[in-house]
């Protein structure tokens, strides 16, 4: 597995980056990315849903347990938005570029923000 590194607003995974750059072309591969979805307490959030979305054609849905942490199956080479969501938070997305197919990667950890209550 890949070691994390923040770098100012780039964060650097073995074989990954990410950024918020162009958009580069993506397609479907052999890659895995794992991650994880948090509160602002560091605590898991169980019900989340984590979309990998393509230029064109399908997304690729990560598999979620109830401890937060996802694994992406069948991610290519190329720049990636990922779109995070889950009941009672703000949304988030977060641009992923993948430079090398790997067989899984440390967890891109995702902080999700409590709506206000009413919303």
């Amino acid at each position: 597995m890949g070691r994390v590194q923040l770098l100012s607003s780039v964060l650097v995974l073995s074989g990954f980056v990410l950024v918020t750059p162009p958009a580069s072309a993506q397609s479907r591969g052999f890659g895995v990315i794992n991650g994880e979805v948090r509160n602002e307490n560091k605590e898991p959030v169980a019900v989340v849903d984590v979309k990998f979305l393509p230029a064109s054609g399908e997304p690729i849905h990560a598999l979620v347990g109830k401890d937060g942490k996802w694994r992406a199956v069948g991610v290519g080479k190329g720049q990636w938005r990922v779109f995070v969501q889950a009941p009672g938070y703000t949304s988030r997305i977060v641009t992923i570029l993948v430079e090398n197919e790997t067989a899984g990667t440390d967890p891109i950890v995702t902080v999700l923000r409590k709506l206000p209550a009413g919303h």
